[in-house]
């Protein structure tokens, strides 16, 4: 027997394993009251399109895995920036904000990872933002997202002016990117 409408398909719904049901992913209450100083374009507005990658991103960062947003022009920073501020339990996560851009470089990304580190019970998460818009060199390397990789790889990275290792614990990160070429 088929459990929903004949114009419903299976991705609109997850399974609701506390009510053992099957649920919308999305719906269309959201509670967000609108005026001057609360404006629509600073919201995250759940729907069918962006609910289960929030609910995906919230139980991936909670279970300690790193995770790659990616797609085309959509609400992947605010969708991200709403889940770190209002969904992570902030007694558990600290979150912070790294925009990209054409002109970053390694030696900006480490000396913005230099300044943080977990608190006693703490985990970090950090969003780094518009990954696909670091320029390539002439050759066609891009030493930030290199730098980025060697975390994934080896949980740090090497300080290139004393040659030590850097490592990293307790920390995650949260990767957001438009589709390639696509950047700044």
């Amino acid at each position: 027997q088929v459990l929903f409408e004949p114009n419903d398909n299976c991705f609109d719904f997850y399974c609701d394993l506390a009510n053992q049901k099957w649920s919308l992913w999305s719906d269309g209450v959201h509670g967000i009251h609108l005026n001057e100083n609360h404006r629509l374009e600073n919201e995250f507005i759940p729907n069918l399109l962006n609910s289960p990658i929030y609910f995906f991103s919230k139980l991936l960062i909670s279970n300690d895995y790193s995770l790659l947003v990616h797609g085309p022009e959509s609400s992947k920073t605010l969708m991200m920036k709403h889940l770190m501020k209002n969904s992570l339990d902030l007694t558990k996560f600290d979150c912070h904000v790294l925009p990209l851009s054409n002109c970053s470089t390694p030696n900006s990304i480490s000396n913005f990872f230099k300044y943080y580190s977990p608190l006693n019970g703490m985990k970090m998460v950090f969003f780094i933002d518009n990954m696909g818009s670091v320029k390539p060199e002439i050759y066609g390397a891009q030493p930030a997202l290199e730098l980025l990789r060697q975390f994934f790889d080896q949980h740090g990275w090497y300080n290139a002016s004393s040659v030590e290792f850097n490592g990293i614990i307790g920390a995650n990160i949260i990767g957001a990117m438009g589709i390639p070429g696509g950047g700044l």
